[in-house]
């Protein structure tokens, strides 16, 4: 049975402008502590537009860490994610911010739990059925 570990560094939240409204930049890098782990955990759109930019959709499934590369997406793709180890978003309210780390704790969580729920159900098991049984000679 394999453990994923994986860390969080959440820096503090940093106060800048967007738009003329002040919001707050929130910055999140995930780093593997176990080899069986990959840090790449949140998954990224690339939106196309004046300039390229990745936007942070979600924590990964166990499906899209198996579906989707990371760092960059597939070229000519029509939805084009891909996964980094790195959120960096911008955020209204530093009550905002609050909800959003602790939803993010629990979501990464999950991922590790279910993980290690699928490592689990790929241990194989041999049984006979019927289940033999010996007899005792008279």
């Amino acid at each position: 049975m394999a453990i994923h570990r994986i860390s969080l560094r959440i820096e503090s939240p940093e106060r800048t402008k967007f738009n003329s409204r002040s919001v707050f930049r929130q910055r999140v890098t995930a780093f593997g502590e176990s080899s069986n782990m990959v840090p790449e955990i949140f998954l990224h759109q690339q939106t196309l537009g004046d300039d390229v930019q990745n936007e942070f959709v979600a924590v990964c499934s166990a499906y899209d860490l198996s579906v989707y590369p990371a760092d960059a997406p597939v070229e000519n793709t029509e939805h084009p994610f891909f996964r980094l180890a790195t959120i960096d978003i911008l955020l209204p309210s530093i009550t905002v911010v609050d909800e959003f780390v602790s939803s993010l704790k629990a979501q990464v969580a999950v991922l590790v739990g279910v993980l290690d729920t699928l490592d689990d159900m790929t241990t194989t098991e041999i049984c006979q059925i019927p289940a033999t049984t010996t007899t005792p000679s008279p």
